[in-house]
């Protein structure tokens, strides 16, 4: 990978923290997120807004449940088929598929955690 690609990457997603007098780059929760959403866009745009989150979430490692809220949070319809193109073998793999236009947000009215005092 080229030198100015990974001092891109490693600037955008970590922090720097200084432990027994040295400095060193450290990937916070947060950051682990962000770092899923944009795998997940990347891989939406290079296989034509659909991408096996299963394969995803082998490489990166990660719990299915964290995959999926991050797909979740970023409004992709979700769904479980069996296998995919190209498998031999019949496995449950969770496919990501965006749609276009995205569908909007409904807020709810009066939906405030809190409840007001008379």
């Amino acid at each position: 990978m080229p030198h100015i690609i990974s001092r891109k990457l490693m600037k955008s997603f970590t922090s720097l923290t200084y432990n027994n007098g040295s400095i060193q780059n450290l990937i916070s929760a947060s950051m682990k997120a962000k770092i899923t959403a944009y795998v997940i866009v990347l891989a939406l745009h290079i296989n034509n807004f659909q991408t096996d989150l299963t394969v995803l979430q082998n490489d990166m490692k990660l719990p299915e449940s964290r995959i999926l809220d991050v797909a979740k949070a970023l409004r992709l319809r979700v769904s479980k088929a069996k296998g995919g193109p190209g498998w031999r073998m019949t496995r449950i793999t969770s496919w990501a598929l965006c749609l276009c236009p995205c569908p909007h947000r409904r807020h709810q009215r009066d939906s405030g955690k809190r409840k007001k005092m008379n």
